[in-house]
């Protein structure tokens, strides 16, 4: 939101938007949880999914700034603390493993609710203004038996790494209500994110794992605090498609280099499967549905935003299907372009006529010189989508039609298309390898 603030004020920065809001989640990471190189290794994993220096320095800085604010001049006590004393047993990064792949299963279970809900609110009969009072509703009828599940759950999350704090009925009731209740209320328009619900189902879930393990005295473990973080970052990192910053937050935030071995083990498993059954993460799949794959890479991502619809010409020419073919071929002598187009009275595009071929036969007229359209593009159409349909293609310019009528819009020439595809390349690596 803030990025969008900024970028209102026409400052006229490059990428100025982008990396505001890179900085003001950086600062957000590194104050939540006492982790500056977390906070900005996420605003490059997630938000910029590039590293340049431009951008580099003032996410720094604004780590850091937050980190020195919220420990220094407030003296705010991190989100939570733990003692570890390392992996007792050689055995466990086997079950480590075991709740990443667990893990994973709870983070796409989460994922596809979430989405489900949204999907469920737009079918249902339920005002838009009313979806979130029907959320708020279940939520609070929840939270008089369950008041763990409301808001980010800072109590619950420093009790799941305390042996004895909750039962095993109680973490697993908890771990299904957050997610249910969680999924509910973004998909009915509660304003907020997936990343501290994902934190508290991740933790709890952990912990009822250790439990469950722990209970059967079949096998020794190194306690409570270690399944509890790994199944935290194992969820998140999924959630959010941020392996490394989840990793990063488990070494500042315990200063226990074996615990992050560790943690790595979980995180990693946890992603795996997690990317090969659903994607990257939940943010990637919502742009996804809308158009916008980033799986394909940032360029591409970045060419989706680019409609050829604002690379249309004017100097085309245009004519009736009762036209001679002389006469059309005539006026087309004084445009570079031997394509015309066709159109009839309601201006709805017919077929292609090639102004070369009125001067074979002078008296007849277009329609019978038509020639069927090979390639039209229409006001959807993006830089990206142009630039695979133009593969084989033979010919100067392509039309633009409405999607909807067929409608003839205008027309955008091969060459237009492959300078804008061009410089959004350029663009796109100069702020790659920017340095200011």
């Amino acid at each position: 939101m803030m990025g969008n603030v900024l970028d209102r004020l026409n400052l006229r920065i490059p990428n100025f938007a982008a990396i505001a809001m890179s900085c003001g989640v950086a600062a957000a990471i590194s104050t939540a949880f006492n982790a500056p190189i977390a906070g900005m290794v996420f605003a490059h994993e997630v938000v910029l999914r590039h590293y340049s220096i431009q951008a580099f320095a003032p996410t720094t800085v604004a780590a850091a700034t937050g980190y020195v604010v919220a420990n220094v001049v407030f003296e705010r006590d991190a989100l939570f603390l733990v003692q570890f004393a390392g992996v007792q047993h050689g055995y466990e990064f086997v079950l480590f493993g075991l709740l990443g792949l667990l893990a994973a299963g709870v983070a796409i279970g989460f994922m596809r609710l979430t989405l489900r809900c949204a999907e469920l609110a737009v079918r249902s009969s339920i005002s838009p203004v009313l979806r979130p009072a029907c959320a708020g509703l279940a939520v609070g009828i929840t939270a008089l038996w369950l008041p763990d599940v409301m808001g980010v759950g800072q109590e619950a999350l420093r009790f799941a790494t305390i042996e004895g704090a909750f039962q095993i009925w109680e973490l697993a009731l908890l771990v299904i209500a957050k997610i249910a209740l969680t999924a509910l209320c973004i998909g009915f328009g509660f304003a907020g994110g997936v990343f501290s619900p994902a934190l508290l189902i991740g933790i709890l879930f952990g912990a009822l794992c250790w439990m469950l393990v722990d209970t059967t005295g079949l096998l020794a473990t190194s306690g409570i605090v270690a399944y509890a973080i790994f199944g935290m970052m194992a969820v998140t990192s999924a959630v959010i498609g941020a392996p490394l910053t989840t990793i990063l937050i488990v070494i500042e935030l315990t200063r226990n280099y074996d615990l992050t071995i560790a943690a790595m083990v979980a995180v990693v498993f946890s992603n795996l499967v997690s990317y090969r059954v659903y994607g990257r993460s939940l943010f990637d799949v919502q742009l996804a549905r809308k158009g916008i794959d980033l799986s394909e890479g940032r360029d591409r991502a970045r060419l989706s935003t680019h409609l050829v619809s604002d690379l249309l010409i004017e100097d085309f020419t245009r004519c009736r299907p009762d036209e001679l073919g002389r006469d059309v071929s005539r006026r087309a002598s004084s445009v570079p372009w031997s394509e015309v187009f066709v159109l009839d009275r309601n201006s709805h595009l017919e077929g292609v006529f090639d102004a070369r071929d009125g001067a074979a036969d002078p008296s007849a007229p277009v329609s019978s010189l038509l020639r069927p359209v090979t390639l039209v593009f229409d006001e959807t159409t993006t830089l990206a989508g142009a630039m695979r349909q133009l593969e084989g293609f033979v010919g100067d310019v392509i039309p633009v039609v409405d999607a909807s009528s067929n409608r003839f819009l205008g027309a955008v020439t091969e060459t237009a298309i492959i300078k804008a595809y061009l410089k959004a390349i350029h663009d796109l690596r100069r702020e790659e390898n920017a340095t200011a």
